[in-house]
């Protein structure tokens, strides 16, 4: 039987952009009043070049620092910072300036579309689907835009042989971008197909078939016609789960060691993908009937990190969105009501320096240009409640989905998922937990009687509010792992300063973390640290406070049940 490795067919698509969330930093709160600037958009200065003294800050918006006269190993000033609100970097001594800081870039938002039956989103890993067949060769469908939501990918049909010159001819593939946006930058716009490294040891995935030989591709951009970038792994199991480790993957994978062509075949070696194909090779003489489904794959250690659904669920929107207090409300993937949120509140943020695509209950960052400051700049996130806007098309509430406000003494149980990805840097990876001392009547735009705060990532030379006082490698019960509890007033002023604010933090970066919120709740309650089981729980956040940089952060999933 021979063996085929096939290109790439990109689906055709449309990217977006996205905005989020809520905190509570010192002085921070949630925005609910665009700032009016008209052109809140523009360069950043840049820093003096050292060699000597100080060199001269950059202009605003405008040229680099000059460079220091005087030998000896000053350093140059850091650039004043341009209508984008970001400085740039002071030089080092005996060298030359900082880079300059960047700039907020206009962007468009799109107003929410519903993703097709072609799109998916195996965790880390989404993009169009496709399918290819050689001209003899029969396939059921040519694409999957009206797959019923939940339902795996599948294809069907029979594989021409391939006794015709050329050979290698015969073949049915099954295809996925595993990086690409459902929904391009411009209406009508194909979604580009990005590439990815995988971080995982191999690729988990759960498939039938009925072909004999079923084999599974990993392929770089180039792989369309070049075939030392493209490397494959037969399945060998009767169906999935299977966890294939990315050292079996070869170009040419269908020679065996004692053929000597098998010098010519090569180990993936974790070179940048965009997509992964599942392909039935034609046999010599015989035509080849199969049926392959893909309930789903991903990058993981084993067997168990293959999803079992194949598609997004029904209405699931997806679009961008840049105002410093835009909302979008959305169903997720478990069915239940979420608002994503921008919020980008900090003193540097305006309209435009943070845009966020999200996609259901996840988000990904798209740009985030405020900071560096002192203060946290911007806390994109998604959260349960009816914090914000209580009426009109996007009203700021999951009211009718949950029961909040809930007393924190009729609570049975919180499960939660915060799933998160991306490059962690100059930022947390939170939940923001917000309790009342009575129902909030009309809108509200922080908490009113107390903070809980779970942080799943701590970034170095960072604190939470307030001190751990003795309050280090503590347990909480039904929770795996050891916490580190900071406690503290809000602080920043005003009516809410002198609120309390409990910080549970991880000692290491959890970055797929599902449990019971309430054993946190409990476990606050029991210390008599400032929150009581009469405060009434108002709303659930989740995402990233951010004090500087933040693209490509994701969350993956959030979600939340209230169970009284």
């Amino acid at each position: 039987m021979r063996k085929f490795n096939q290109f790439t067919l990109s689906a055709t698509g449309l990217v977006a952009l996205v905005s989020a969330a809520a905190c509570s930093s010192p002085a921070e709160g949630d925005n609910d009043n665009p700032n009016n600037n008209v052109n809140p958009f523009g360069s950043s200065g840049q820093g003096g070049a050292g060699n000597g003294s100080a060199g001269t800050p950059g202009v605003v918006g405008a040229a680099a620092g000059s460079t220091g006269v005087t030998p000896g190993g000053g350093a140059g000033n850091e650039g004043q910072a341009g209508a984008g609100f970001v400085a740039g970097q002071g030089g080092s001594a005996n060298a030359a300036g900082g880079a300059a800081g960047a700039a907020a870039v206009a962007v468009a938002d799109q107003a929410p579309q519903v993703i097709p039956g072609s799109y998916f989103d195996f965790k880390t890993w989404r993009g169009y689907t496709w399918t290819y067949s050689d001209p003899a060769t029969t396939r059921s469908v040519l694409d999957f835009a009206a797959l019923p939501p939940g339902s795996p990918f599948c294809l069907s049909g029979s594989v021409a042989p391939d006794n015709i010159p050329p050979a290698y001819e015969g073949v049915a593939s099954l295809g996925f971008n595993i990086n690409q946006a459902p929904f391009g930058d411009v209406v009508g716009q194909e979604a580009p197909v990005l590439t990815t490294v995988p971080t995982g040891t191999g690729v988990a995935v759960n498939y039938t078939k009925t072909a004999g030989t079923l084999r599974i591709q990993l392929q770089s951009p180039a792989g369309e016609t070049d075939e030392n970038q493209r490397w494959c792994a037969d399945l060998t199991e009767v169906q999935g789960p299977e966890f294939i480790p990315y050292e079996q993957f070869r170009t040419r994978c269908w020679l065996l060691p004692a053929d000597p062509a098998f010098a010519t075949s090569v180990a993936y070696q974790r070179q940048p993908i965009s997509a992964v194909v599942l392909t039935v090779p034609g046999d010599d003489i015989d035509p080849v009937p199969y049926n392959v489904c893909v309930a789903g794959f991903a990058d993981g250690t084993g067997p168990a990190d293959a999803p079992t659904s194949g598609s997004l669920p029904a209405g699931l929107l997806t679009g961008t969105m840049s105002g410093e207090a835009a909302k979008q409300k959305v169903v997720g993937k478990d069915g239940r009501d979420y608002i994503v949120n921008n919020n980008a509140w900090g003193v540097n943020s305006r309209d435009g320096t943070q845009q966020i695509r999200y996609a259901g209950n996840s988000f990904e960052i798209l740009q985030q240009s405020a900071g560096p400051g002192g203060d946290v700049q911007t806390f994109p996130s998604i959260y349960i409640g009816a914090h914000g806007a209580q009426t009109g098309v996007n009203g700021a509430t999951t009211a009718g989905d949950n029961p909040l406000p809930i007393q924190v003494s009729a609570i049975n149980s919180l499960p939660t998922t915060f799933n998160h990805s991306g490059p962690l840097g100059d930022n947390n990876a939170t939940y923001d937990v917000w309790f009342a001392p009575n129902p909030p009547q009309g809108e509200y735009q922080t908490a009113q009687a107390a903070f809980l705060m779970v942080w799943t990532h701590k970034p170095g030379g960072r604190v939470p509010i307030g001190n751990p006082n003795g309050r280090t490698g503590i347990t909480v019960a039904g929770v795996p792992g050891t916490w580190d509890l900071w406690v503290g007033p809000r602080g920043g002023g005003g009516p809410d300063a002198n609120l309390p604010v409990l910080s549970y933090v991880a000692p290491q970066t959890i970055r797929n973390f599902s449990f019971d919120l309430d054993r946190f709740i409990t476990d606050a309650v029991s210390r008599n640290l400032g929150l009581t089981n009469q405060m009434f729980l108002t709303d659930v956040f989740a995402g990233f406070e951010i004090w500087s940089g933040g693209a490509g952060l994701r969350v993956d999933e959030f979600t939340a049940v209230v169970n009284p």
